[in-house]
C-alpha cells in the first residue's frame, strides 16, 4: 500500500487512508472505483473504528473501493453535519444508531401503506447518516453520524454484515461521542481534498465518477449558512419544494429575528459548516416539526424580550458549567451528579427543610421564571440564557405535567439544568424541552431535577420520620412524595434509582397505584 496519509488527531478524530493498485485489475468494478483501491482507519479518542478480526486474525484497516466512501460524505455533506432530526420520535433512543434500529424495527412486517412510507423515511436517513450505506459491497464498520446541537455525534456497533465471512467481525466496543463539529469536519475535508487529487492523478483520465466526486468536493465550501440551517431546522427537504415543513408554519419569524436583532438569528458560519447555532435556530431546531405560527410567535417574542445588549452579572453566574454529553457515562449519573454538586455549591437542604422550594432558589439566582399558554401540549417548557439573554424559564401550563405543582416545580428544575450545564460555544443555551430535543440532553436535566428536589439527604430524613419502615406502598410513597413536593411516579422510579426500593418492589407498588388511581403522577 502506498505511503498512508492521516489527517486530524486519533486522540479526537482522524481518518487515514491510503491507495495501492487494484487486486482485480479492474475486473471487479468500473474504472473510477478501481483506481480508489485502499484501505481506510477511522480514529475516535484513540479507538480505531475499522479495527476487525478476518480470518482469525486482526486487522487494522479496512480495505475496498474507497471511491463511494468519499463520495457518499462528499455528497451527504450538510445533513452529515447539519440535520438532527430523526424521521420520528424515538423516546428510548441513546444515539443516533440506535434510534435508527428502533425506528426500523417498529415497522418491520406491516402492510399498512403508511408503515411503509415510514419505513421508507428511515431508509432515505440511513443513506445520509449511516457509513454503511455507501460500502457497495465492502465490510464497513456500523457507523452512524449526524449534528447534535453544537456537536457532532457519532456512534457505533457491531451489528453484523449480510455475507461476511464467518469469524469476520469489529471489534470496538458500542460506544457514543460528541465532538466539537471542527475537530471532524476540518480533518474530513482535508482527507477528501487530498483523496480526490490523489484519485484523478491515479486515474490518468478522469472518469466521470471522479469528476463528480471532485464536484461535490469544491462545493462544500461554496454552500452557504441559510441551506445548512435549513438542514438543522427541518431536516430532509420536501422532494417538491425543497424545504421543509416549518416554513409553512411560520414563513417569516427568522426573518423577523433577523432584522430586528440580528445576534438572535445569525449562526456562526464556518467555510464547512454551522459552528454555532444562532439562539433561533436552536430553539426552533428543538420545537416540534409542525409547530403552529403562534407557538412559534411566541418563542421569538420570548427571544426578543431577553435579549439584551448591556448584560450584568447574575447570581447564578458562578455555577454556570457548559457539560456537553461525553458519551463516556450513563446521562442519568451525569445529572444525578451535577445536581448534588449545585446542592452542594448552595448549601441545600437545609437541615430543617422538607423540601426544595424552587420558587425561592430561582429567584436567588437570579432566573426568571415566565408561564406561558402554548397550543403544543407536548412542548413542556424552554431555558434561555448567556451573555446576551437575561436568564429565563418557560413554563407551559397546557402540558399536562404542568397543570399540576408538583409538575410544574419538576420543569422548573429540569430548565434550570439546561440554563446551567448545556450552554454552546458562546455560553448560551435556547432550547425547548419536548419530544424533538435532544434525548440524551432531556434525560440529563430530567436526572438533574430528580436529585435536586430529592436529595439523598432529604430523602433520608423523611424515611425515618414514616410511622413505618417498610417503603415498598403507595401510602408510604404518596407521603413522601407530598412532603417533597414530587409527583408519584417520579418520587417511586427516584428512589428505585438511588437504591431505597428494588424493581420487584417499584412494581408492585406502581401496579397497586394504577389500580387505586389515586395518586398525582
Amino acid at each position: 500500500m502506498n505511503e498512508w496519509q492521516r489527517f486530524g488527531d486519533p486522540s479526537k478524530f482522524a481518518i487515514e487512508f491510503g491507495f495501492v493498485p487494484d487486486p482485480h485489475a479492474g475486473q471487479a468494478s468500473r474504472p473510477g472505483p478501481a483506481a480508489s483501491w485502499g484501505g481506510f482507519r477511522l480514529w475516535l479518542r484513540d479507538r480505531n473504528l475499522c479495527a476487525h478480526q478476518a480470518q482469525g486474525k486482526p486487522r487494522t484497516e479496512v480495505t475496498w473501493y474507497l471511491l463511494p466512501l468519499f463520495r457518499w460524505l462528499a455528497e451527504n455533506w450538510d445533513p452529515l453535519f447539519h440535520e438532527h432530526r430523526l424521521p420520528e420520535v424515538i423516546k428510548k433512543a441513546e444515539s443516533a444508531r440506535h434510534a435508527y434500529r428502533l425506528g426500523l424495527r417498529a415497522t418491520l412486517g406491516d402492510p399498512d401503506f403508511r408503515v411503509e412510507r415510514r419505513a421508507e423515511i428511515w431508509q432515505r436517513w440511513w443513506q445520509r447518516h449511516a457509513l454503511r450505506s455507501c460500502r457497495d459491497g465492502g465490510l464497513f464498520p456500523d457507523v452512524f453520524i449526524r449534528r447534535m446541537l453544537d456537536f457532532v455525534e457519532i456512534s457505533w456497533g457491531n451489528q453484523a454484515l449480510p455475507g461476511a465471512p464467518s469469524g469476520f467481525y469489529f471489534t470496538a466496543p458500542f460506544d457514543t461521542v460528541y465532538l466539537e463539529v471542527d475537530q471532524v469536519v476540518e480533518p474530513l475535508y482535508q482527507a477528501l481534498e487530498a483523496a480526490t487529487r490523489s484519485l484523478s492523478r491515479a486515474g490518468g483520465t478522469e472518469t466521470a465518477e471522479i469528476a463528480a466526486l471532485h464536484r461535490a468536493v469544491k462545493r462544500i465550501p461554496e454552500t452557504g449558512p441559510d441551506e445548512r440551517e435549513r438542514w438543522y431546522l427541518y431536516g430532509e427537504p420536501d422532494p417538491q419544494t425543497g424545504i421543509g415543513p416549518i416554513r409553512f408554519r411560520y414563513p417569516t419569524v427568522l426573518e423577523t429575528l433577523r432584522e430586528k436583532v440580528r445576534a438572535l438569528a445569525a449562526s456562526t458560519h464556518h467555510p464547512l459548516c454551522l459552528r454555532q447555532l444562532s439562539p433561533a435556530a436552536a430553539m426552533f431546531g428543538s420545537a416540534t416539526p409542525a409547530i403552529g405560527q403562534a407557538d412559534a410567535e411566541l418563542l421569538a417574542r420570548t427571544l426578543l424580550s431577553a435579549f439584551t445588549r448591556d448584560p450584568e452579572p447574575t447570581a447564578h453566574d458562578p455555577l454556570v458549567r457548559n457539560q456537553p454529553l461525553t458519551g463516556m457515562r450513563a446521562d442519568y449519573e451525569e445529572g444525578y451528579d451535577l445536581a448534588l454538586d449545585l446542592l452542594d455549591a448552595i448549601g441545600l437542604p437545609g437541615e430543617q427543610a422538607q423540601s426544595i422550594d424552587t420558587d425561592h432558589l430561582l429567584r436567588d439566582l437570579e432566573i426568571a421564571v415566565s408561564t406561558v399558554e402554548m397550543e403544543d401540549s407536548a412542548l413542556r417548557g424552554a431555558a434561555l440564557a448567556g451573555p446576551d439573554l437575561r436568564p429565563t424559564i418557560l413554563v407551559n401550563i397546557r402540558h399536562p405535567k404542568n397543570q399540576q405543582a408538583s409538575g410544574r416545580r419538576f420543569t422548573i428544575a429540569h430548565e434550570l439544568c439546561h440554563v446551567l450545564h448545556d450552554r454552546d460555544y458562546a455560553r448560551r443555551v435556547s432550547l425547548v424541552s419536548g419530544p424533538w430535543a435532544p434525548p440524551g440532553v432531556e434525560r440529563r436535566a430530567n436526572a438533574f431535577a430528580a436529585m435536586l428536589l430529592m436529595p439523598p439527604e432529604l430523602v433520608n430524613r423523611l424515611v425515618a420520620d414514616l410511622p413505618s419502615s417498610d417503603l415498598a406502598s403507595v401510602d408510604a410513597i404518596r407521603g413522601l412524595a407530598r412532603r417533597m413536593g414530587t409527583g408519584f411516579l417520579a418520587t417511586l422510579k427516584h428512589l428505585t434509582n438511588i437504591g431505597k426500593l428494588d424493581d420487584g418492589e417499584r412494581e408492585r407498588v406502581e401496579a397497586e397505584a394504577w389500580r387505586r388511581m389515586d395518586f398525582d403522577a
